[in-house]
């Protein structure tokens, strides 16, 4: 027996996923609107609030498809900031579990 389809049942196929396909933002359930943020973090003169954090994340989305990529990026913006505003940083890594629970945070209200 051939698991083989043929082309036209292939292509019909691709055509119903493709449009069962959302795009990134269009997943994304929350009450009010957060707007993109464009400049980096780390070029701020006061610290961002938590819509601000979550604005560069779903701007970075169109750059970074890899959710860690996205957090380390911001978590690296985060530290520049804060070595700029004379903060001590503890590690790494609590600087990323912050930003991941401020994005988990904000986008499941």
């Amino acid at each position: 027996m051939s698991d083989k389809k043929s082309a036209s049942s292939v292509n019909k196929n691709k055509a119903i996923w493709s449009q069962n396909v959302v795009p990134f933002t269009k997943t994304i359930n929350k009450r009010r609107k957060i707007q993109f943020v464009e400049k980096k973090l780390s070029e701020r003169n006061k610290m961002p609030k938590e819509c601000h954090i979550v604005g560069r994340y779903l701007l970075l989305a169109n750059e970074l498809k890899s959710r860690a990529d996205r957090f380390n990026a911001i978590a690296a913006d985060l530290e520049n900031l804060w070595k700029k505003m004379n903060i001590p940083i503890q590690s790494k890594r609590t600087v990323l579990r912050k930003v991941e629970n401020v994005i988990k945070n904000m986008t499941m209200t």
